[in-house]
């Protein structure tokens, strides 16, 4: 077992190569786009020493493993999610914080599936992470319980984005590009043949309804209030 783990963000930015000037800034903007243009696994450093072209060398400095570019990726999103000023209220500041996660997964999806597999150690990250407790703190709850609470909520938004993100991958291919209602749209009669045995009648009666099918906003608007409801139950006022 390796006595120490190095990560990008235990090391200070190093000064650019003078030759070949990169900066982590320089990359952040690199990784980004090809994340965005081309999913996450677009992210290597191949691609972003192409992305370089002649300033290439200049990375040397900044990137010790290849993990270091996805470590970037994910705290250069991060640092886009607009942390609300802080109400005093853990509920409005909670819902608050995850309605602009959720909106900066709306612009770059594949955080929510990088998030689980890299340590948050970013500077972004710990500020997302440390808002989230502070919104919690002065209600007499122990560490683990404010630690549960606040992960939750945050990993509500996470794990709804990432099978979000893992549901349009996988229907791209057999369906091709497509908008949500169009998704239903196109499902429905397929469906409908489904239950149409009579198998599952509760289902069925749904369906036959022929009710909207909630958007995933609602969706996830409805779970988060759940959520909070949940919540406030256990919650004590604040001391």
């Amino acid at each position: 077992m390796a006595e120490h783990i190095s990560f990008l963000w235990s090391r200070p930015e190093p000064e650019p190569d003078p030759t070949y000037p990169v900066t982590r800034a320089d990359l952040a903007a690199i990784v980004v786009g090809l994340a965005d243009a081309e999913g996450p696994g677009a992210v290597t450093v191949a691609r972003v020493a192409a992305a370089l072209g002649d300033r290439a060398p200049g990375m040397d400095r900044q990137v010790e493993m290849p993990v270091d570019v996805v470590d970037l990726l994910v705290d250069t999103a991060f640092g886009e999610i607009a942390l609300p000023a802080a109400s005093g209220d853990w509920r409005t500041d909670l819902r608050a914080l995850a309605v602009a996660t959720r909106e900066t997964l709306g612009r770059h999806p594949w955080l929510a599936v990088l998030v689980q597999t890299r340590p948050l150690l970013g500077p972004n990250a710990l500020r997302h992470i440390e808002f989230a407790f502070a919104a919690l703190d002065g209600h007499g709850l122990d560490a683990a319980t404010v630690d549960c609470y606040a992960g939750l909520v945050i990993g509500s938004v996470f794990g709804s984005g990432a099978l979000a993100w893992t549901e349009l991958e996988a229907q791209k291919e057999w369906i091709g590009e497509y908008t949500e209602l169009d998704f239903h749209d196109l499902l429905g009669p397929v469906f409908a043949h489904a239950v149409s045995c009579g198998l599952y009648p509760t289902y069925g009666r749904f369906l036959a309804a022929g009710a909207p099918h909630p958007t995933s906003e609602a969706s996830f608007d409805l779970g988060l209030e759940c959520l909070l409801d949940g919540l406030a139950a256990r919650i004590p006022p604040a001391l």
